[in-house]
């Protein structure tokens, strides 16, 4: 943890570093709880994440994470050694990627990995995917979060995708309470390479675009029907959230008194 929570610790890679991974936990590194600080990622000579994690039980809490380069957080990078029980509990996760580097950076990938929680935090500004769950995420959860403004120009721009590969889908992944707004493309969505997944849910959600086409106001989108999970009928779609000031993320993001999102979104921080 920072000394000072007031003025956090910064942890940073070096550009053109051969090591490019500012943080890693290994598949023997468990139990294991990073909290408020900033991480940076930089370009490498081998692109990679900002953060990897795998192993069991490992926590990133309250830390606000860019990279300039490529994708901030990879949770279960080896299909052979799942991480298991990932805990990203109030973190920022926002820039990573863009414009003279990966145009198709996420901000938060969860490749091979099962019961990974991703709650109470802010996932704004990538480029592409805001959460993506490929190809083989399984029992994750993902609650009370903003996913805002995820978008490249080249629609790729999705909040959440579930997805598959090949011979792998993501399996039995939970949606609920977010606040999913303003994504290029789609904020919920789906990609299967080869098996269609199942167990999907998305619930209790607030859906909106700012975008003009009605389409992408709500999902599915108007007219169409989802593939691989199902979309309750208790997620407010298509209303504006009414954020404070969304262009001072995350702070910007605290919801006016008559939102129609109350109850959604991150909670206030524990004592």
């Amino acid at each position: 943890m920072s000394q000072d929570p007031r003025n956090p610790a910064t942890l940073e890679g070096v550009p053109g570093s051969q090591l490019p991974r500012t943080l890693y936990f290994g598949t023997d590194t468990n139990y294991y709880e990073i909290a408020g600080i900033n991480i940076r990622g930089h370009a490498s000579a081998t692109p990679a994440p900002a953060v990897v994690v795998n192993g069991t039980g490992n926590r990133l809490v309250g830390n606000d994470i860019s990279h300039e380069s490529t994708t901030c957080v990879l949770v279960g990078q080896f299909a052979a050694q799942r991480a298991t029980g990932t805990v990203l509990d109030g973190n920022a996760v926002h820039s990573c990627g863009g414009p003279g580097h990966d145009t198709r950076a996420n901000g938060i990938g969860v490749s091979s990995a099962d019961g990974t929680i991703i709650q109470h935090g802010y996932v704004y500004g990538n480029p592409a995917h805001g959460i993506e769950l490929y190809p083989n995420a399984d029992g994750t959860s993902i609650a009370n979060n903003v996913i805002d403004g995820q978008g490249n120009g080249m629609g790729d721009g999705f909040g959440i995708q579930f997805a598959g590969g090949t011979n792998t889908s993501s399996d039995n992944n939970v949606v609920a309470r977010n606040i999913i707004s303003n994504n290029e493309t789609r904020n919920i969505g789906a990609n299967w390479e080869g098996p269609v997944g199942s167990g999907n849910v998305v619930r209790e959600n607030c859906v909106f675009s700012s975008f003009p086409n009605g389409n992408y106001q709500t999902d599915p989108p108007v007219g169409g029907a989802t593939i691989g999970y199902t979309v309750e009928p208790n997620n407010v779609e298509g209303v504006d959230p009414q954020y404070q000031n969304r262009s001072m993320p995350p702070a910007g993001f605290a919801l006016a008194v008559s939102s129609p999102c109350a109850g959604k979104g991150p909670l206030p921080a524990s004592t």
